[in-house]
């Protein structure tokens, strides 16, 4: 299992982690029907406890608190978070993006 960055779009300079397709196919058949997940922002001091599952359309997608802690705990492992926001992370493609606090824009993670 590997993460890298790599530079997004063409010419705008956007950097994302990127995980292996092995690592998000791992954890999408930890969770069937599960397209997407966010972490929240982690508590002052640690690591995102939980993940919230979501379909291709964006609703969620229940799933027990064990896969969801897992899943959670697995994703702050392989990447480097920034505490202060929310993440998702596309399991299709392995792309991992800070979300912003405010506004709802996606912003790149940089590592």
């Amino acid at each position: 299992m590997s993460s890298s960055i790599r530079t997004a779009g063409a010419g705008d300079g956007r950097l994302v982690a990127v995980t292996s397709v092995a690592f998000a196919e791992i954890l999408a058949r930890l969770a069937p029907g599960t397209a997407s997940v966010v972490l929240n922002s982690a508590p002052e001091g640690g690591l995102p406890r939980t993940a919230e599952a979501y379909d291709a359309q964006g609703r969620p997608v229940p799933q027990p608190l064990a896969i969801r802690q897992a899943i959670a705990r697995w994703i702050a492992t392989a990447f480097p978070l920034d505490r202060g926001c929310a993440h998702r992370l596309d399991l299709a493609t392995g792309e991992l993006t800070a979300l912003a606090a405010a506004g709802g824009q996606d912003l790149p993670l940089a590592a």
